[in-house]
This record gives structure tokens, C-alpha cells and sequence, in this order.
């Protein structure tokens, strides 16, 4: 399968960059990681997940690689989709291991709804980097496109935009601006069909 989301990072602590990739595989993504320099295959996530409950049972759209404090590894994060709910499961770089899952396939907040993009953002001020999702609704359960910001301490909410839009809206990404003279004066940005959106 075609590799669909990719990102780069020490993710192991070991001095060495890694590649970090997730493959389609219907309905759940293999993760890879490689050496960057090499090539080689460093660690694989297995192919015959069949319980939707499983964390790791979902589509990836994106990765973003966050360092964990005080350590010299970094957690994986993976944002996608579990069938018609958004879902986001954070591994640690250096043990695989999952260490958070955020949204599962019957709850909200994320209930009938794909997750586009994500963007970092230490939301708290707390020195943890924060989840920030573009979603977008999913058949008749939802409707318009929304952000929602996660803790990536506990996956907590604390913050969601409002509806932007009715019915299937979508949403083609989030990124963070900050002002090129005032580092605190950052603004979030929603990329959507009709223009770009700022809180």
C-alpha cells in the first residue's frame, strides 16, 4: 500500500533520524519506521488488527513527532479516522507502546467525524504540546467543519471552535501564524474550501 502520511525525527533517542510512515491498509494504516540515512526497517506495526476497539484500528491522515519532556525520544502521534469517527493515538517513540488514545468508535467528540489535519500547539502554556484537529462531518451525523484542540497530557477538550458551515463542509487543513515581531501573538488558522478562517 502507498504510503499516505509521513514525518521526521529522533523518535528513538538513539542520535539517528527516523522516518516515520503510515501506509494505507483499509480500514487501519501499517506504521513503519525507518532509519532516514539507511533505509532500513527499523520497526513495523502488525497488519491483522481486527478489533475497532483497538487504539491502533484507524486510517492515519497525518503524524506529527512531539519530544517528550526530560527524555531524549518522542512520542508518535497519529491522527485519523476509525470507520465514521475521528480518532488519535500517541506511541511511544522508543517502546511503540501505545501511551494515549483520544476518541474511540461509538463517543463524541469526534463522532462522525474525519480528522484532516492537526497542528501542535502548547495550548496551556504547560510546556506539553497540545492536539489541534480539522474535522469534518461524516454522512448525516454531523454537519460543518469544526477544530478541536486535545490535551497531550490527558486528552482532555478545552477548547473547540463553532460550526463553520452546514452540512458536509470541508476542512483542508489547520496551521498556527505567529507574528514575526511577538512570538505570543499566534493565531490559528483554518484552511477551508471557500478561504481561511482565524481564531
Amino acid at each position: 500500500s502507498p504510503y499516505i502520511a509521513t514525518a521526521l525525527g529522533d523518535v528513538d533517542g538513539d542520535g539517528s533520524v527516523e522516518l516515520v510512515s503510515a501506509s494505507g491498509y483499509g480500514t487501519h494504516s501499517v506504521i513503519a519506521v525507518f532509519d532516514a540515512e539507511s533505509g532500513v526497517e527499523e520497526w513495523r506495526s502488525t497488519n491483522d488488527i481486527t478489533d475497532p476497539n483497538d487504539p491502533r484500528y484507524m486510517s492515519v491522515a497525518t503524524i506529527r513527532l512531539v519530544p517528550r519532556i526530560g527524555e531524549s525520544s518522542m512520542d508518535i502521534v497519529l491522527a485519523g479516522n476509525n470507520y465514521s469517527y475521528g480518532r488519535i493515538c500517541v506511541l511511544d517513540g522508543m517502546t511503540k507502546q501505545i501511551r494515549l488514545q483520544i476518541g474511540d468508535n461509538s463517543l463524541e467528540p469526534m463522532a462522525n467525524r474525519y480528522i484532516s489535519d492537526m497542528a501542535l500547539l502548547d495550548f496551556g502554556a504547560d510546556g506539553i504540546e497540545d492536539y489541534l484537529v480539522a474535522t469534518q462531518p461524516y454522512g448525516s451525523g454531523s454537519s460543518g467543519a469544526r477544530l478541536q484542540l486535545f490535551s497531550g497530557f490527558d486528552g482532555d477538550a478545552p477548547w473547540a471552535s463553532e460550526t463553520m458551515g452546514t452540512g458536509e463542509v470541508e476542512i483542508n487543513g489547520v496551521f498556527l501564524a505567529v507574528s514575526p515581531t511577538d512570538p505570543v501573538d499566534m493565531k490559528i488558522v483554518a484552511v477551508l474550501a471557500e478561504g481561511l478562517r482565524a481564531y
